[in-house]
């Protein structure tokens, strides 16, 4: 008898259980219905990334393994800042940064009158690797 209450138990948890992942999933599927445009696009993202991060994935840990300090990127927005920070607390050098509402802004070492006038290819200091960050509503 006691088997059986245990059994009954068990298999009352795990329906339970997928029941609540169910409405959990629902839950987040509204939640995305609700947002829309660059927002939706932003919190996709944020989502995702934190998801990568979640199962042990990193970018800085992909940027160590091949050997790159000396970072540009490409990208604006809060995201882009926030990539921004991840990057500057892991020790990278990021050279400069492409942002098209602000123009090419360097966070120290670059002359801000030298990158007023400079494309991304000239009198830039060279970068080991350029990153974009997503550029949301850049063509709507």
């Amino acid at each position: 008898m006691l088997k059986t209450v245990n059994r009954l138990a068990v298999c009352l948890g795990i329906l339970a259980g997928a029941a609540a992942g169910i409405l959990a999933g629902e839950e987040i599927r509204k939640r995305e219905g609700r947002i829309t445009g660059d927002y939706k696009k932003r919190f996709l993202m944020l989502n995702e990334w934190i998801a990568v991060k979640q199962r042990g994935g990193s970018v800085l840990e992909y940027l160590a393994l091949n050997g790159y300090r000396r970072i540009a990127l490409i990208g604006s927005g809060e995201l882009a800042e926030r990539f921004y920070e991840e990057l500057l607390d892991g020790g990278y050098t990021v050279l400069w940064e492409k942002d098209s509402k602000r123009g090419t802004v360097n966070p120290d070492d670059v002359d801000a009158a030298v990158l007023a006038d400079a494309e991304p290819d000239e009198r830039l200091p060279v970068p080991a690797i350029t990153l974009e960050s997503a550029i949301l509503g850049a063509w709507e």
